[in-house]
């Protein structure tokens, strides 16, 4: 099974990076980045193919607003679970 990355960097006062992971017919986010960017988020999933009910998985590596600030609404829209650490 092959899979293929994207970089995804938000910029909003500083970079944030988010990682799509593409994989059996599905995808991956790790991060979500800072709710101001949620409209330029949402268009590079698209782009990427990533619609809503393609989204697998979404993975905080941690609990800050810079990383996990869209991950609710991605949730609601998309459908994925959300997994993150028990400590935050």
């Amino acid at each position: 099974m092959s899979s293929a990355i994207t970089q995804i960097e938000l910029r909003y006062l500083f970079s944030v990076n988010c990682y799509l992971i593409e994989s059996g017919g599905g995808f991956v986010l790790v991060d979500t980045g800072l709710s101001p960017r949620r409209k330029e988020l949402v268009a590079r999933l698209q782009s990427a193919g990533c619609e809503p009910g393609k989204l697998r998985l979404i993975v905080l590596t941690h609990a800050h607003t810079d990383h996990a600030g869209n991950c609710a609404y991605l949730h609601a829209e998309f459908g994925a679970p959300i997994a993150m650490h028990a400590d935050d």
